[in-house]
């Protein structure tokens, strides 16, 4: 059975796009344009990976992840966004987020950064390394923590 992904992108055409390479990677894709409607669809249909942009209009990405940490559901999360700020990354790093993919992306990277969430093994060390290079490098933009963090572990 294809693993089920839920996008959560306010942006239709990054919701599209994402939505289309998923598809076409053989995933069963949901796709909705925010925090609330997703919130409600986890609720009745839990999905096997979340895909979910931080900045969206009413509620937003951070606010989302830390409403389903409080359902205590425990979903991998990939977090989509323009603003790569390193900060941002932690906090989604420890709202549960496995990745944090930047905006701008390749179809290439995008279903690198899913194959990965959807692995529990590879999602762990994955999401570690991505930790300690954002503590030992704090001050580093978002899209050089993953790639130095991500260079020793590539498929």
């Amino acid at each position: 059975m294809a693993a089920r992904i839920l996008v959560i992108e306010d942006d239709a055409l990054v919701r599209f796009f994402i939505a289309e390479v998923l598809g076409r990677a053989g995933y069963e894709v949901t796709d909705l344009p925010d925090a609330e409607s997703g919130l409600t669809h986890v609720e009745q249909e839990p999905p096997d990976l979340l895909v979910v942009d931080l900045q969206l209009e009413g509620m937003d990405g951070m606010a989302f992840l830390q409403s389903v940490r409080n359902s205590n559901l425990s979903l991998p999360s990939l977090v989509i966004t323009a603003q790569g700020a390193p900060e941002r990354a932690r906090q989604a790093l420890d709202l549960g987020a496995v990745d944090f993919v930047p905006k701008p992306c390749t179809a290439a990277e995008l279903r690198e950064a899913v194959a990965f969430a959807l692995d529990s093994d590879a999602r762990e060390s994955r999401r570690q390394a991505l930790v300690r290079c954002l503590i030992q490098e704090p001050g580093l933009p978002i899209e050089m923590a993953r790639q130095r963090a991500f260079e020793d572990i590539r498929p």
